[in-house]
């Protein structure tokens, strides 16, 4: 049973992918005005991004790392302790530039008072969406203290000093991060691929959001558990719009919105 899973898991990108492909929208299949312009001039636009190169150098010198790494693995269902070269890691489990720039559109989109990340790993991610919100803190948890060592030397190699790491287990950090904030104004789900953690951790940050929050889950159809975690998720009554761009899924709250999903191209 459990090699039937695994199979399943495996395919299972490939079979949501191609039903996303037949379902999803461009822009002349949206009849909200917010998304519209959501669509047209953040998630759609491919301006440049300011001192991006920077940080894909640091992702070209992470690809470029042929050394072993120890990795705590805690989110993705795999072993949790697990031998692995940085530059695997870096191919095949950080974000990829489309999708950090979709981050940082988004939160310069958003201008949130903070940003709330769960899953540091190397911290490309994290340091698109700190140069979007310079002058505003950045929360990021990881729980692999060698991963989070290499996201940290990244950070001090880019500059950039808005960005607060903790190394622990989200249930630990994330409670206290939420009180400390007092609200969640922007979040990235990244770094957990279970159902149940998953929605313990939304559940977690819902008492906290308010009307102009944003709440972005990664890799949406990962596996089926993860689909079902998604559609759960963008039912729930405080959630007005949801966008599915397949790689990941962006929450709005806002009370003047129509409750309505969209399925967008990316």
């Amino acid at each position: 049973m459990s090699e039937f899973k695994d199979i399943k898991d495996k395919i299972y990108p490939a079979y949501a992918y191609s039903r996303y492909l037949v379902s999803c929208k461009n822009a002349h299949g949206i009849h909200s005005p917010f998304v519209f312009d959501l669509y047209n001039n953040i998630i759609a636009s491919t301006d440049n991004i300011p001192a991006s190169d920077a940080i894909e150098d640091i992702r070209l010198s992470l690809l470029n790392r042929k050394s072993f790494l120890d990795v705590f693995d805690f989110g993705t269902g795999k072993d949790n302790h697990n031998r692995r070269r940085i530059k695997d890691i870096t191919s095949r489990s950080i974000s990829n530039r489309k999708k950090c720039a979709l981050l940082y559109k988004m939160a310069a989109f958003a201008k949130p008072e903070s940003i709330i990340e769960l899953g540091t790993s190397f911290g490309i991610a994290t340091m698109y969406m700190a140069l979007a919100t310079p002058e505003k803190p950045v929360y990021t948890i990881e729980g692999c203290a060698q991963s989070l060592a290499i996201a940290k030397d990244n950070f001090n190699k880019f500059g950039i000093g808005n960005i607060h790491a903790s190394n622990a287990t989200f249930d630990v950090a994330f409670p206290d991060i939420l009180k400390e904030t007092a609200k969640a104004d922007f979040i990235y789900f990244d770094g957990n691929h279970f159902k149940e953690p998953t929605l313990r951790y939304f559940n977690m940050a819902l008492p906290y959001a308010h009307n102009d929050s944003i709440f972005i889950f990664d890799d949406i159809h990962w596996s089926y558990e993860m689909e079902a975690a998604w559609d759960e998720i963008r039912k729930h009554p405080q959630v007005t719009v949801a966008i599915d761009l397949f790689y990941v899924g962006i929450l709005f709250f806002r009370k003047e919105l129509s409750p309505q999903t969209f399925v967008l191209k990316f």
